[in-house]
């Protein structure tokens, strides 16, 4: 299921002394079933784009269509659910937004708010909880009696229960260390594999370059570049000019190419760890 941007605009507190534009003139389409990245500086509008996707933002021009469904200016709150029922975003922090008593009551309330009966509800909040790592004997706690990390993996769960076509990712892994970060991103990569599109806005270029398979580049209010993520990152002269960092790996590939080394630039580590074993190899050999 892709989403068309066409002449959308976004202006911040419209036709008064302190309206401020967002977006400009955004031309886009994200595609099925992959990741893509939505990155650029704080304040290059790709939280409000993340926004408008699901009509907690109404664009001031220009529409966006999603499975058919056509987001307009005028287009009326009531008439959103179906929208977002395809579209789940899990916001940064997203265990501050838990609020039931127990854990699968929490996990049940979206798949109830979209029509599921009792018991389809509790079947796929159960199904959903124990993908994410929580423990049957949890399901009755308070969700306020767990660890930060289980507290996130609820919410999480809350959201993938209704099973959104697309899933929106705002800055998931914030906080998280390098274990907990590598986990929660790969059950998002799993419910990609299973024929789902995931939106991603981070900060982190190495995030980015291990997860995403497409990147937007918002600069301003505007896209600054759309392309695949190998690409985005050939550039570092670039990457300067639009406020963005080199994953890590590439930074460190290309000191290696500085002293000599025939490396090619790799967007993750295990990459660079094959071209390293490959070159010093062939060192070796000769």
């Amino acid at each position: 299921m892709s989403i068309n941007f066409k002449n959308v605009n976004y202006t911040y507190n419209s036709n008064t002394p302190i309206a401020h534009t967002a977006l400009t003139d955004i031309n886009l389409t994200i595609k099925d079933n992959i990741v893509t990245a939505l990155v650029g500086h704080t304040g290059s509008g790709k939280s409000t784009l993340l926004q408008l996707l699901d009509g907690l933002l109404k664009p001031t021009s220009g529409e966006i269509n999603v499975n058919d469904f056509i987001l307009k200016s005028k287009t009326k709150n009531k008439g959103l659910k179906p929208l977002r029922k395809e579209i789940g975003i899990v916001f940064q922090y997203p265990e501050t937004q838990l609020f039931a008593e127990t854990v699968l009551e929490d996990v049940m309330f979206g798949p109830k708010n979209f029509g599921y009966s009792d018991k389809e509800a509790e079947a796929t909040a159960r199904k959903w909880l124990k993908r994410v790592g929580i423990d049957e004997d949890l399901f009755q706690h308070s969700p306020f009696d767990l660890s930060g990390g289980q507290m996130r993996r609820v919410a999480i769960a809350g959201v993938l229960a209704y099973e959104p076509n697309i899933l929106c990712l705002d800055e998931p892994a914030a906080g998280l260390d390098p274990s907990g970060k590598a986990e929660i991103f790969s059950i998002f990569k799993e419910y990609q594999r299973e024929d789902h599109g995931i939106i991603l806005v981070s900060h982190d270029m190495n995030d980015v370059a291990n997860f995403a398979d497409e990147v937007v580049v918002m600069d301003h209010g505007k896209v600054a570049s759309h392309d695949k993520v190998q690409n985005i990152f050939l550039d570092p002269e670039w990457l300067i000019r639009h406020h963005l960092n080199e994953p890590e790996s590439i930074s460190f590939a290309l000191k290696l190419r500085n002293r000599g080394l025939d490396i090619s630039p790799a967007l993750n580590v295990k990459d660079l760890a094959e071209e390293i074993i490959n070159e010093v190899g062939e060192n070796l050999n000769e």
